[in-house]
């Protein structure tokens, strides 16, 4: 009787697509080369060859190995999908506080161009001597010029600038006049 001893070498070929893994099985026989037969002579294999191949044709996957080993595919996939969709999330919440630090800098820098700006206009009515009013009739400011006690309007849109703080238009007009305040 011999006692044969044989390698069947298996190769997994495990390929990811979009709707899952295919899975290819590539099968060879090969004498392992540390047979022995019950004569105890190494290295007469070759004339067994029909017989390994033989033996190969016939052999058999072990189905519970195959399950677990496809169980085990699976499980990773769905482990590198978790993966991806959490670099997804975290990419989103990048993204969005990008969005909100660089709208927080554009506000900073629109208050900052309107500081100027109210600066740049104070500092203009003070060199040309212009002080701005707010029209009581229709809300709109007027620039006039500064240093008068008091300013009024009327609805056609005329102006009397006064030095006397007590004068009043009214008492010498039958226009109605209002006072211009300073906002």
């Amino acid at each position: 009787m011999k006692k044969v001893f044989m390698v069947i070498p298996v190769i997994v070929v495990v390929v990811v697509a979009v709707f899952g893994a295919y899975f290819l099985f590539f099968q060879g026989a090969k004498p392992s080369g540390s047979s022995s037969t019950d004569t105890g002579s190494v290295g007469k294999l070759d004339s067994e060859a029909k017989v390994f191949q033989t033996i190969s044709y016939f052999a058999r996957t072990d189905v519970s190995w195959l399950n677990k080993y496809n169980q085990v595919v699976n499980y990773l996939i769905q482990q590198q999908i978790k993966q991806i969709e959490s670099l997804g999330q975290l990419s989103n919440i990048v993204s969005q506080t990008s969005n909100e630090i660089s709208d927080a800098n554009y506000d900073a820098w629109e208050q900052s161009q309107n500081v100027k700006d109210r600066l740049a206009d104070d500092f203009s009515d003070s060199i040309l001597d212009i002080q701005s009013y707010t029209n009581p009739i229709d809300g709109s400011t007027v620039d006039l010029p500064s240093g008068y006690s008091s300013t009024w309007t009327n609805s056609l849109g005329e102006y009397v600038l006064s030095d006397s703080a007590s004068y009043n238009p009214n008492t010498e007009s039958n226009l109605n006049w209002q006072e211009l305040t300073m906002p």
